[in-house]
């Protein structure tokens, strides 16, 4: 093929133009409180709702189920027929929402969704995609809400690239507003409610003559509270679920004065129990609790060593855990708990003046010491060779001082094929007999009890077997007895030290 064209419509991992972005910021606490607060805001939602997991997506299920809203679960774990059964209510609007994980979705094709809730974002920023494009079908409006708490802001960011569009904050409704809607949309209802004459006439005057006492505001303030007042003892006392960046640092600098000013009234305690004893500062504070019956004694930080552990705790609590612990039967294990001794104060960096940078000087002196101890640390190549052993470089023996080896350089023992024919086996075989030629290896005279077995049995096999060692003076491999042997052998293995 000449001159190919490359033909693409549309672009990889775009967004749809008929889906609305936007997200709400909160705390991670309130991530449920504020998806029904979404839900109730918008009374006719349709959509589904996407979890991480199979185990969160059946909590938030059953949840939206026990608080009254049209829910199902739809996950791996369901069978073929559940999850037809579920799809079927679904597609004919039995349900109103559908929570699912990632997975059990694929392949699910619903059309007029309006909403797509994402409960937790995705790990891979391009199922945001994919989820997202599931609304703002057939040239229809949908739109696409991510809960996001603090720590995933960045995200958006991400997902912007990938969108190619600017995703908006909104700000989660307040109680108030979440009652005016519902309100608005239940006159709706009742505005355009279909009535059918014929089945109704005939009760009609009945409902007439009992409710004829009551004039029109009256009527009409029943009937709304009467369907409404659910909401109204709900979001009586709402607050404000809005996560604010600035508030937020503002209460980590508060929380961190309250620590700092704990610190100056707390008592350092002694604790005979550390990482040894497979301790944690949960069960620290456990058996603290367990031991004075009370869990209101204020516990600051813990220090864990292996063999006990130092404890901070608010100073006028000390004298009742001292004589808790003193007493054998609420502490029978008899772990030991003292006053510590003085300790040395943390000493807290000062923190850098708005506008400048932390100095660094310390970290860099520390960098420096360790570049110098590994400059002085003797460095050796390593080279493989074909079988997968290491070998040093050839400048080894110039490191023999950094090197605890004894090496004999006037090591001049034979090679191991030698020395095996001074001990007299490892011969070659004859190509007549399985056993070894005596013309070659002079292992002494046979004896004749062997050889006397030899002539009656002829065997070939027997002629290998050479005299007693008694009576040829020779070991059972052949090496003589009672001499010195020819080979270097030291008496310990490696050499010894110099």
């Amino acid at each position: 093929m000449t001159d190919p064209v490359k033909v693409a419509v549309g672009e990889r991992n775009s967004g749809t133009a008929n889906v609305d972005h936007r997200y709400y910021m909160m705390a991670a606490k309130d991530r449920y409180s504020v998806l029904k607060r979404i839900i109730d805001y918008t009374p006719s939602i349709y959509g589904i709702i996407f979890c991480r997991t199979k185990l969160e997506t059946q909590e938030i299920a059953d949840s939206l189920i026990q608080d009254g809203y049209n829910a199902a679960a739809l996950h791996g774990d369901l069978s073929q027929a559940m999850r037809d059964n579920v799809m079927d209510h679904f597609r004919k609007r039995s349900l109103q929402l559908l929570v699912a994980t990632d997975v059990a979705a694929r392949g699910i094709d619903v059309k007029e969704l309006t909403h797509i809730i994402n409960y937790n974002l995705p790990d891979d920023i391009e199922t945001y995609v994919h989820r997202s494009g599931r609304t703002g079908r057939a040239d229809k409006r949908g739109i696409c809400i991510s809960l996001v708490h603090l720590r995933e802001k960045h995200k958006i960011k991400q997902i912007e690239k990938i969108v190619g569009r600017p995703i908006e904050r909104a700000m989660i409704p307040t109680g108030k507003e979440v009652c005016e809607k519902q309100l608005f949309n239940h006159i709706d209802r009742i505005e355009h409610v279909d009535i059918n004459r014929e089945d109704i006439d005939d009760y009609l005057p009945v409902i007439f003559k009992k409710l004829e006492w009551m004039s029109r505001e009256e009527l009409i303030t029943r009937m709304v509270a009467l369907n409404f007042n659910r909401f109204l003892d709900y979001y009586k006392d709402a607050v404000d679920l809005n996560a604010d960046d600035k508030a937020e640092k503002k209460d980590k600098a508060e929380r961190k004065k309250e620590r700092d000013r704990m610190d100056e009234t707390m008592k350092r305690l002694y604790f005979g129990m550390g990482k040894n004893d497979h301790v944690l500062p949960q069960k620290i504070i456990g058996k603290i609790n367990d031991v004075t019956h009370t869990k209101n004694i204020p516990i600051g930080r813990i220090d864990l060593f292996p063999d006990f552990s130092y404890v901070d705790v608010e100073e006028s609590f000390v004298p009742m855990i001292l004589e808790c612990f003193s007493d054998p039967r609420k502490n029978p294990q008899g772990i030991v708990v003292e006053v510590a001794k003085e300790q040395p104060k943390r000493e807290k960096k000062a923190a850098a003046p708005e506008g400048e940078k932390k100095d660094r000087g310390e970290k860099k002196e520390r960098r420096e010491k360790k570049e110098r101890r590994d400059e002085d640390r003797p460095k050796y190549k390593v080279e493989r060779s074909r079988d997968g052993h290491e070998w040093l470089d050839p400048d080894w023996r110039e490191h023999l001082e950094d090197i605890d080896v004894f090496v004999d350089d006037e090591d001049t023992r034979p090679s191991r094929k030698k020395r095996n024919e001074e001990r007299g086996f490892g011969a070659k075989k004859d190509s007549r007999s399985k056993g070894f030629r005596s013309s070659d290896y002079d292992i002494g005279p046979r004896s004749s009890k062997s050889s006397s077995r030899s002539t009656s049995k002829g065997s070939s096999k027997s002629s290998s077997r050479g005299s007693s060692s008694k009576e040829s003076g020779r070991g059972r491999r052949g090496a003589a007895r009672n001499e010195e042997p020819k080979y270097y052998a030291p008496k310990h293995r490696g050499g010894r030290r110099k």
